[in-house]
């Protein structure tokens, strides 16, 4: 055979498994697209119909509240959290995103690309941004997605901005920018972004932002001395602890459940922090209990022990319960708000959100 064959039939093998490889990898590409936009491991929970959840007059829910449930929230809690992206070396692999809560900008990187790469193009660019940002591949041999690894490949990416939170929700222009930035990284890496409309998911984002402002309830009841007297710091932190509360750092305390998760706070009515090295000393004019009703986990039987617990302390600290502006409240108070609280965790229920879970909690940050 001359030097003239042997080439020839040596490009021809390299043709037909160059055109092989080609069509294997446009059938994973295509599998894997069609597994992203139909098997989604969340539900598309917050486009299904429900009733709306009442609202709360304000942030604290009191028996005020129960009489002008229908009113929308005057003021929204601003926590200032700053917005990073969250990658492997912050957060576990489970995947996060969900097509009903985020802005998602799906992105293909042909042969794959290292999640170190990728997370080192986009770190810089995407902190910029008002609302949480994260990264995510689909895993081929686990099938399903996660928080990029570093020294892994994927040939499937994807990035996404959450829609809302407590500071409101995501602006059209905001959305924009973020996948025209995705746009750019992945030209930078040689790879390719396709960004979905941001208006419709400008529009998405206000829906979900209404929702979340009709259920963003906060119970807080007070207890006051009896004929004004003060209350010792002794006996308050002696309370607490017996029922399950830790002094936290900030000057609260806190009981949480057995995954961290918070159910309630109790605070000073004085709006002074406590302090571990001076409750002994301490003289407060009264404490408050709080349930942050969309956060805290458990549903109805969550807001059972929040009335036992504040009775708790009333008949502990000898004391009267208050609301948030010092006006005593009778136990039949507890009916209203409980009926209150049932509808709006039946609302959230029907969008798939239970009270405590992740979703919840991202929402409601």
């Amino acid at each position: 055979m001359s030097e003239l064959q042997i080439g020839l039939l040596a490009i021809g093998v390299l043709v037909v498994v160059g055109v092989f490889a080609y069509n294997k990898w446009q059938e994973r590409k295509l599998r894997l697209d069609a597994d992203m936009k139909l098997k989604s491991s969340h539900d598309d929970v917050l486009l299904r119909e429900s009733a709306p959840a009442p609202a709360a007059e304000t942030a604290t829910f009191t028996s005020a509240a129960c009489e002008a449930a229908d009113a929308i929230p005057a003021e929204r809690i601003e926590p200032g959290i700053q917005a990073r992206v969250q990658t492997s070396a912050d957060a576990p692999r489970a995947a996060s995103l969900n097509e009903s809560l985020d802005f998602i900008v799906a992105i293909e990187a042909g042969p794959g690309i290292e999640g170190a790469a990728m997370i080192g193009a986009a770190s810089g660019p995407l902190r910029a941004f008002s609302k949480p940002v994260r990264l995510e591949g689909y895993n081929e041999r686990a099938a399903l997605w996660e928080r990029l690894v570093d020294r892994e490949r994927y040939a499937i990416l994807r990035a996404g901005i959450q829609l809302t939170d407590r500071r409101g929700p995501v602006g059209a222009d905001e959305l924009t920018d973020f996948g025209a930035a995705l746009q750019t990284i992945a030209a930078g890496l040689g790879v390719l972004a396709r960004v979905p409309d941001p208006g419709e998911a400008a529009r998405r984002a206000a829906d979900i932002d209404r929702f979340c402002r009709d259920a963003d309830i906060l119970i807080a009841i007070g207890v006051v001395g009896g004929q004004g007297a003060p209350l010792a710091g002794t006996r308050i932190r002696g309370l607490a602890e017996a029922a399950g509360f830790l002094l936290e750092d900030d000057g609260r305390f806190r009981r949480r459940d057995e995954h961290g998760r918070v159910v309630f706070e109790l605070a000073s009515l004085d709006a002074q922090p406590f302090k571990a090295d001076t409750m002994r000393s301490l003289s407060a004019t009264g404490i408050t209990l709080e349930l942050d009703v969309p956060r805290a986990p458990g549903g109805i039987r969550t807001f059972e022990q929040f009335r036992d617990l504040i009775r708790h302390f009333t008949q502990g600290l000898e004391g009267q319960m208050v609301d948030d502006n010092r006006k005593p409240l009778s136990p039949a108070a507890f009916d209203q708000i409980r009926g209150q609280i049932e509808a709006v965790h039946k609302a959230m229920e029907a969008r798939g959100l239970a009270a405590g879970s992740a979703d919840t909690l991202r929402l409601f940050a």
